[in-house]
């Protein structure tokens, strides 16, 4: 997802968040004037908040033009998340 007020690309990961996340889905941020991905995550989504019979997994994200909150869509879970630029479920 291009998020215009970051300057950034926000790339999700459907599974493994990254070393010593433990149950979180990952939203990473590429900054496109340095080109480089930042180490942590930008927005940790928890799974326990979003998890249901069947697992969140990510697999498209929108940034709403006004409010800046974060759209994420699940792709095996028919389910979104909607979260604030601090990344809590709004």
């Amino acid at each position: 997802a291009y998020d215009a007020a970051g300057a950034r690309l926000l790339v999700s990961c459907k599974e493994d968040p990254g070393e010593g996340l433990g149950r979180v889905r990952a939203v990473y941020a590429f900054a496109l004037a340095s080109r480089a991905l930042a180490p942590e995550p930008a927005v940790q989504i928890a799974r326990d908040a979003v998890d249901g019979e069947q697992t969140f997994k990510p697999s498209a994200m929108a940034v709403h033009p006004e409010t800046g909150h974060l759209y994420v869509l699940s792709s095996v879970r028919p389910a979104v998340a909607v979260l604030d630029a601090d990344g809590t479920l709004v």
